[in-house]
């Protein structure tokens, strides 16, 4: 139930929070109350048990947002020691065990991912600092070469939205100018697997991306069938995709090997089937607000990052987790199976 609660209070703008921790404050520290009992009869519900109930939901939602309870004006709990988890974890690391890996993986390096590595060491061994970026196209081997000595991350911005985190990123900073850029252009897989077709596909995302693609006469992209198979209705596209997919319904590996990718909710409603659909909470607590938020209105917007009013779902099909719930097993776009549909949920 404190997992649940955490993630109301960190993914779904609870106008009170705190008022809901002091209504059901019992029922989510219930386990902690019976567990002290067991060592002592006589004890009862106090503000021992609730702080260490406060401490595990913060320390929930701040796995889930990075930010404490006070952000969300509740009340924070009285810690011993203010000492973050990920602060612990970013200390407990094993030197011989990393030396290990750069030993082994170094000399795997190729001149381009090589220039980078020696770049980025010396400047740490001589404690510069700088500022580099990495210029790198899908199948160059960026994520081999990072994992070796870059973490890439966005920076956090305070109850902000995505389109926040990308203006305050270090591509609209005025330090970008005395960043030094590299570029990494073998195309690794080509390399390794004699991938041919991968390599093309590669190249022709490129195309796309810079605008550099055939158009027709209405200025749409041409697309061959070398790089796509083109279908016309959502019945073939499930087909196509799903072949077989009574028998393989179960086969979660079969099903992570494939996915429907849609640029708006509007094209997901497309693809049908058996669906559920469950609806949103779509009243206001204050009366007089009512002709302020015309639910007629509101309903059938379909906004980008705003989950839909009707959500439409069928048991056994595959969903694509949004958020961090429960990192590390919970993360953002964790590839999850619906196994029951309940009357809210």
């Amino acid at each position: 139930m404190r997992e649940l609660f955490a993630v109301l209070v960190a993914t779904c703008g609870l106008s009170n929070p705190q008022q809901l921790w002091d209504k059901y404050k019992n029922d989510v520290t219930d386990d902690i109350f019976y567990r002290l009992r067991e060592q002592n009869p006589n004890v009862t519900y106090s503000d021992l048990i609730y702080n260490e109930g406060l401490t595990k939901i913060e320390d929930q939602v701040k796995t889930i947002s990075g930010k404490d309870l006070s952000d969300y004006g509740m009340n924070r709990p009285q810690r011993t020691e203010e000492i973050s988890r990920n602060l612990i974890r970013e200390l407990d690391y094993d030197t011989a065990s990393l030396q290990q890996q750069l030993t082994e993986s170094v000399p795997g390096l190729n001149p381009e991912q090589r220039l980078v590595f020696d770049n980025v060491a010396k400047k740490i061994e001589d404690g510069e600092g700088g500022l580099l970026f990495l210029d790198a196209p899908g199948g160059t081997g960026k994520t081999f070469l990072l994992n070796l000595l870059l973490a890439k991350t966005l920076p956090v911005i305070t109850e902000g939205t995505p389109a926040d985190k990308i203006n305050a990123c270090l591509k609209a900073s005025t330090l970008w100018v005395h960043v030094k850029t590299f570029s990494l252009s073998t195309n690794m897989r080509v390399q390794l697997h004699n991938d041919v077709q991968s390599g093309q596909y590669a190249a022709d995302l490129l195309k796309i991306g810079e605008d550099r693609m055939a158009k027709d006469g209405n200025g749409m992209i041409i697309l061959d069938r070398e790089f796509c198979n083109v279908v016309h209705n959502p019945d073939d596209l499930n087909n196509f995709v799903y072949r077989e997919l009574l028998t393989n319904m179960r086969n979660r590996e079969w099903l992570c090997e494939r996915a429907i990718l849609a640029p708006t909710n509007y094209m997901v409603s497309r693809v049908g089937g058996d669906i559920v659909e469950f609806f949103s909470v779509d009243t206001v607590m204050d009366t007089e607000q009512v002709t302020s938020y015309p639910v007629k209105f509101l309903n059938p917007l379909e906004l980008s990052g705003v989950p839909s009013h009707k959500l439409r779902l069928k048991v056994s099909a595959p969903v694509l987790l949004m958020g961090n719930l429960d990192a590390p097993r919970l993360c953002y776009a964790t590839r999850l199976q619906v196994t029951h549909l309940g009357r809210n949920m």
